[in-house]
């Protein structure tokens, strides 16, 4: 049981919300990434803590969506993959009000907070890509716009994440980083 004495107040709009302490949600980080991306835990040791706990965080969304709809006991079924993904959907929205269902939750809460230029649309527009490729079980790249918009939905939206963590909040620069490379 956590202590009260042990929680982080956050401030949403005009009430106190309660998370559990950034510790739990990064040793479970920790884990995630010494288990899938161990060299992501190294090079993340480059960075300044803040940012590495942030970077972290994110990183545990994003892997945590991909296992979701990369199950192989589901794969196959389209209709299951896409209901996975709009809960998904609906805990992104419930976290962006400042309620987290979980230590990893409450760790991207924290870098929500600490990041306010980070907003929901690289989150959302990942999940759509992630609902388009449930639904097309071959999605086919047949013009450069499709392939455009298929980077930008699975690695584009990172690069989109990681902006603010790393001080990039004109909008120019970030306008210049969402196109193409």
């Amino acid at each position: 049981e956590t202590r009260p004495s042990t929680m982080l107040p956050l401030l949403v709009g005009a009430q106190a919300l309660v998370v559990a302490p950034p510790a739990a949600g990064q040793d479970a980080i920790r884990s995630l990434m010494t288990k899938h991306d161990p060299i992501l835990l190294y090079v993340s040791k480059l960075l300044e803590p803040d940012v590495a706990s942030d970077a972290g965080a994110l990183y545990a969304w994003c892997r945590r969506l991909d296992e979701l709809v990369d199950d192989p006991a589901v794969s196959g079924d389209p209709a299951t993959t896409v209901a996975r993904i709009d809960e998904w959907r609906q805990r992104l929205d419930e976290l962006w009000e400042g309620s987290p269902r979980d230590d990893l939750d409450a760790a991207l809460l924290v870098t929500l907070r600490r990041n306010p230029s980070l907003g929901v649309q690289p989150f959302a527009d990942m999940l759509q890509g992630m609902r388009s490729d449930a639904v097309r079980a071959s999605r086919r790249v047949a013009t450069g716009a499709d392939l455009e918009e298929y980077a930008y939905q699975v690695a584009g939206t990172v690069g989109l994440m990681l902006l603010p963590l790393l001080g990039v909040s004109e909008e120019e620069d970030v306008a210049a980083a969402r196109g193409p490379a």
